[in-house]
Parts: structure tokens; C-alpha cells; sequence
């Protein structure tokens, strides 16, 4: 080692900071992402609001998106401890708890409605009974897989992942099958609920949603300090004393808990539980896990509401986030023209039969925001000029 590269003896500590310098540094950037996240919260509730910033009708306007806010928040706070207490719990950082087969697991239970009972049956997931057995089967089927795969002498987490993989693959399988024997209309309103949307959300469910991630996320927090025995592996914590395996169960159990909330909510997010563990290991630089957890909330809230504030705000035509464009593209714009603008022009339109004319010439416009009819006695031919 170099001597450039040594710590002086007076600057060295033991914890979860190897210097004064480390630990200053971790405070100014746990700062500075405070504070884009709240100045990108502003920026959400600013755009395209007429009034000045903080005033009355500011905050009457602002508070339309408070829902919107809240899921944002919500759905990363989920994805963040739950990907990085995953990632510990299996000691491996390049991998996220969607590879147990819960984005596989809510795109068939939703194809499946489709598929037996038509568009129209997605209507009834948007009641709380349907929510609440979506996110009971997918924790149910998370902790039999755990309680399957880790019990025994012979329990491994390695084939736990490769069970839950081949399980995935073979639920996603499955959902395609299903998905080309759907009617075009039919898929293409299953398409919509397929990408991980705020709009999707269901804000009348988060008076229950909120308390249980809240308890989940509390739990992992006080015990986070087992997390740091957990990540030094199973024999190490094992001579510690402290039981590995029912402590990963225990754990896993939670991320189903948190993955099912948020998954039930807004629909899949494949990729952004790896990018604030990702980020919040380069932010802190520490084992201590109180810490690495007291980073994602503001570096995930950074790093999708800015995305989707520049494209749900700023772009109102498309209100999804980035993790689907990926697979679909984000879409076209839509302009919906002012309520009494020509829509459909018709001139000189002259209907034939062979070398009959019906009717003819017609010339008339539709205006937008109307309903316009046709209406005269039997023969003037109103059916054949209809367009």
C-alpha cells in the first residue's frame, strides 16, 4: 500500500465510517439527494400551474397531484427495501426479488381475467376484494417457495433462485400462450395494465396499503442490524449465533410482502429496485444497513419522479415510466382538439352505386365535443351519407 493511500492513526475509527472525511461525505450527498427530491417534488406540483409558487389556488391545483405523489413514494420506498434486504439475504447484488417470479405471477393473473372473462374483467380487480386476494396469492406463493425450498438439511438458497427462475419462465411461457389467443382490443386494454403506470394505481386502496408497508419496512429497519450478520454469509453468522436460515426466511418473507404491495398497485417495475440499491451502495459505501436503507427513499424518489415528471408533466401524452419503454416505446402524443372544432370535413362526397348515384354532392363538418345525427323522413338518404 502506498503512503498516499493510508489513513492517519488519529483518523481512524471503527464503525460503519472508516473516517471523519467518509462520514461528512455520506452526510453532504444524503443531503443534496433530500434535496432534489423535494425540489422535484415542487417541480411535479409546479408544472404547467398558472399560480404563484406556494400561493392558495398553487396548493389547490397542487393538491390533484398529492395521489400521484404518494404512489411514487410509495412504490419506491417498497422497491428499495426490498431489493436491497434481498440482495443481502442471498449475497448477491445483481439480482432483484422480480427473479422469484412475482412480475411473472400479476402479468398471468391478469391475462387470465382477460382470457375468461373478457375486457370487461378487468374491472373487477379495481375492487378491494380481487386487490387484496392478487397480493395474498402472490406473498402465499413467495413464502411456500421459501418454505419448500429452505427448510431441511438440504435447503439452498441457490436452488430456491434457479426454482424460482425456471417458475418465472415458465408463468411468463404461459401468459404468451394465453395473450396471441386474445382479441386485438381485447390485448390491447391488457397491454396498458401489463407496464409498471401510476395511473394504474388505485388510490381508494391505500389506506391499506400504506400501514402494511409501513409495518413492513419498519420491521426491516429495526432489524437491520441482523442484515449486517447476514451479509457476512451463513457460516460466519451461524458462529455468531445467530440462526441464518430463519433469519432469511424471515426477511424474504417481508420483501414478499413489500414486492406484493407494490407490484398489486402500479404493476411490474423490473428494473428500478436495481437502480437505487445501485445507487444507494455508491452513496453510502458502508456495511451498515441502517444507513445503505436511509439512502434509497430520496435517491428513488429522484431517480423515477424525474423521469416521469419530464414524461407525465412535461409530455402529458404519456404518464408511464421508463421501465417500459424498454419493450414498447413510449406513445405517440394525443391532441384532443377544443370542443367545437371541425373534426370530419366532408366536401362534394357523392355516394354511387355502379353508375348510380345515391346521393350526392355532400358537404358538411363534425364538430368535436358534439353528438350530431342525421335525421329525415325514410329514402332522403341519410344512411349512405353517414361516414
Amino acid at each position: 500500500m502506498s503512503a498516499e493511500t493510508l489513513v492517519p492513526a488519529s483518523d481512524r475509527r471503527v464503525g460503519p465510517y472508516t473516517s471523519h472525511a467518509h462520514r461528512r461525505r455520506y452526510l453532504m450527498v444524503l443531503a443534496a439527494l433530500i434535496v432534489a427530491a423535494a425540489a422535484i417534488t415542487v417541480l411535479i406540483m409546479s408544472w404547467n400551474n398558472p399560480y404563484a409558487i406556494f400561493s392558495e389556488r398553487w396548493w389547490r391545483i397542487s393538491n390533484m397531484r398529492t395521489a400521484s405523489l404518494i404512489v411514487i413514494a410509495l412504490v419506491t420506498f417498497c422497491q428499495a427495501f426490498a431489493t436491497v434486504t434481498f440482495q443481502t439475504a442471498t449475497n448477491n447484488r445483481i439480482i432483484t426479488p422480480s427473479i422469484m417470479g412475482f412480475e411473472s405471477l400479476y402479468v398471468l393473473i391478469q391475462t387470465a381475467i382477460v382470457f375468461f372473462f373478457g375486457a370487461t374483467g378487468l374491472l373487477v380487480v379495481s375492487d378491494f376484494g380481487q386487490f387484496l386476494l392478487q397480493a395474498a396469492v402472490m406473498v402465499l406463493f413467495a413464502v411456500l417457495l421459501y418454505s419448500w425450498l429452505l427448510s431441511g438439511r438440504l435447503g439452498s438458497l441457490h436452488i430456491m433462485l434457479l426454482v424460482g427462475i425456471i417458475i418465472g419462465t415458465g408463468l411468463g411461457a404461459l401468459s404468451t400462450f394465453m395473450q396471441r389467443m386474445l382479441d386485438p382490443n381485447e390485448f390491447d386494454v391488457l397491454r396498458a395494465r401489463l407496464f409498471g403506470n401510476v395511473g394504474n394505481a388505485e388510490t381508494d386502496f391505500l389506506w391499506f396499503v400504506i400501514p402494511v408497508c409501513a409495518v413492513a419496512g419498519a420491521t426491516i429497519w429495526m432489524l437491520s442490524h441482523r442484515l449486517n450478520v447476514i451479509a457476512l454469509g451463513s457460516d460466519i453468522s451461524t458462529n455468531l449465533g445467530l440462526g441464518h436460515k430463519r433469519q432469511v426466511m424471515l426477511m424474504l418473507t417481508l420483501v414478499s410482502v413489500l414486492m406484493a404491495m407494490s407490484t398489486s398497485l402500479v404493476g411490474p417495475m423490473t428494473f428500478l429496485g436495481f437502480l437505487i440499491a445501485t445507487l444507494a451502495y455508491a452513496v453510502t459505501d458502508t456495511y451498515d444497513h441502517r444507513r445503505i436503507l436511509r439512502s434509497p427513499g430520496s435517491s428513488a424518489t429522484r431517480s423515477w419522479a424525474a423521469p416521469t415528471s419530464s414524461c407525465g408533466t412535461c409530455c402529458p401524452w404519456s404518464t408511464r415510466s421508463p421501465s417500459s419503454w424498454s419493450s414498447s416505446g413510449p406513445r405517440l402524443p394525443v391532441r384532443h382538439p377544443q370542443k367545437g372544432t371541425p373534426m370530419i370535413r366532408l366536401s362534394n362526397v357523392v355516394k354511387r352505386y355502379n353508375s348510380d348515384v345515391a346521393i350526392g354532392p355532400v358537404s358538411l363538418e363534425l364538430p368535436a365535443g358534439g353528438i350530431v345525427a342525421l335525421v329525415g323522413p325514410n329514402g332522403p338518404g341519410s344512411r349512405p351519407s353517414s361516414p
